[in-house]
């Protein structure tokens, strides 16, 4: 039998738990936006929220309970998700080319031809051990660093366990509150209060419940 996974105490979630995360931003678009507006610095219109009951056909093997959002920039070539990491494991970076995978097949066959993909992996701890708050990663050649290969696949990783002063004031509001709960901004006021609301609604509570169940299960 699965080791038992004893629930935790729904009350004392917090904003790092990758399911509470993702529920909190299925249920406010505008803040989604906003968050990776201010990761990326862009500009981002009306996002369509995307299923992923089509896109795991060809993944029967795959048994983890999405806790990412995925979106597209309706009328764009834009394709976002954005998920808290909370484990970092042995296959924890990746996640991020697996994900690139599914993306990459799903926007080509809804668009036809080849979008722009942003990942965004929310850590509350420092991924690379540097003391930075954002680490983006891209593709260079390796005989002249300079040049940059840039295919239209944008990963960052936001890490709220870091140091240097690197990011702007919203995104450093942020990770403060994913690292330990200060609220400074009205951006973060509004993200606690969404937090709140959720952790509070029974449908939430119960489906938490079915989450722990699918990873006692793996």
């Amino acid at each position: 039998m699965p080791n038992e996974i004893i629930p935790p105490d729904i009350k004392s979630l917090t904003i790092q738990n990758p399911f509470l995360f993702a529920k909190v931003l299925e249920k406010n678009p505008t803040l989604c936006r906003q968050l990776l507006e201010q990761a990326f610095s862009l500009q981002i219109g009306e996002l369509d929220y995307l299923g992923y009951e089509n896109i795991f056909e060809d993944f029967s093997d795959y048994k983890d309970t999405r806790t990412d959002i995925y979106a597209h920039e309706k009328n764009t070539l834009r394709f976002f998700t954005i998920e808290m990491q909370d484990n970092p494991d042995d296959y924890f970076l990746k996640k991020m080319r697996y994900y690139r995978a599914i993306m990459d097949k799903d926007s080509y066959q809804r668009m036809n031809t080849f979008a722009d993909l942003y990942i965004v992996f929310v850590c509350p701890f420092d991924v690379f051990k540097e003391g930075h708050h954002l680490y983006a990663i891209k593709n260079r050649c390796q005989e002249d660093p300079s040049i940059v290969y840039d295919d239209g696949c944008y990963q960052i990783f936001l890490c709220s366990d870091s140091t240097e002063d690197d990011v702007n004031s919203e995104v450093r509001a942020f990770l403060d509150y994913v690292g330990c709960g200060s609220i400074s901004t009205d951006f973060v006021k509004e993200l606690n209060a969404c937090v709140q609301q959720i952790k509070s609604d029974e449908n939430f509570q119960s489906d938490f419940k079915k989450y722990l169940a699918t990873k006692i299960n793996l």
